[in-house]
């Protein structure tokens, strides 16, 4: 029940979606909204958000560091590849026993595979709630702990050691703020961190490509032209 005398809401992106939530504003009208996790206003196509437009102020990246380093190759990976990749990446940069790594994939099934491959706990929507609690601990309980998942663990993640993100896939313009988010789960401790995004084969840039808008282009030749630092930090 919202307050009638609050001026100021904070709200869940899910309760803002929420039909209630729509009718209680009717009569108690605040001067200001605040939604957590506001950039689900630009992703989400099930939830029916509030049709008037605000300012989304994103709070998942970690602060600006003018010393961010990019580094960029052109080798796709396919995804009998990813799990050796991931493993070398996982020995270089997790060197304390409270570092953490994080590798996002969008697909389950290839989630499924690559955590098995690698020994690791992994999270999708798959599993009920009792699996990914139970993995989500694992991760943050084991040393130097490994977690493989979809976008939906990337969200609300305020672990301070992660030490390394991997995305798989290089993300279009509709696929930016999620991938945002994912990044910004590294280096919350200030302290240096990692970010690779792999490509897949069905990323490498031709000719004829229907799919690939200019975002997702810019990312692919980052050296050649101005372009989101994604590919490393």
């Amino acid at each position: 029940m919202i307050d009638p005398h609050a001026q100021i809401i904070v709200a869940l992106s899910d309760d803002a979606a929420s039909v209630d939530f729509h009718n209680q504003l009717r009569s108690n009208l605040p001067t200001r909204i605040i939604i957590d996790e506001c950039h689900t206003f630009l992703e989400d196509t099930y939830r029916n958000y509030l049709p008037e437009g605000g300012l989304c102020l994103p709070t998942g990246l970690p602060p600006f560091d003018p010393s961010c380093r990019s580094r960029y190759t052109a080798i796709p990976v396919i995804p009998q590849d990813l799990p050796n990749l991931c493993s070398l990446l996982i020995s270089t940069y997790l060197q304390k026993q409270e570092d953490r790594a994080m590798i996002f994939i969008e697909n389950r099934d290839l989630v499924t595979s690559i955590a098995g491959s690698l020994n690791l706990p992994y999270h999708h929507s798959g599993l009920n709630d009792s699996e990914r609690e139970q993995n989500s601990q694992l991760w943050l309980q084991n040393n130097k702990g490994t977690i493989v998942a979809t976008s939906g663990f990337g969200a609300g993640i305020n672990y301070p050691h992660v030490r390394l993100v991997v995305i798989y896939g290089i993300p279009n313009q509709s696929e930016a703020n999620k991938a945002y988010q994912q990044i910004g789960r590294a280096g919350r401790d200030g302290q240096p961190a990692r970010i690779e995004i792999v490509a897949k084969t069905t990323d490498i840039w031709q000719p004829n490509h229907t799919v690939m808008d200019e975002f997702k282009k810019l990312l692919m030749k980052p050296l050649s032209v101005s372009c989101p630092s994604l590919f490393a930090v």
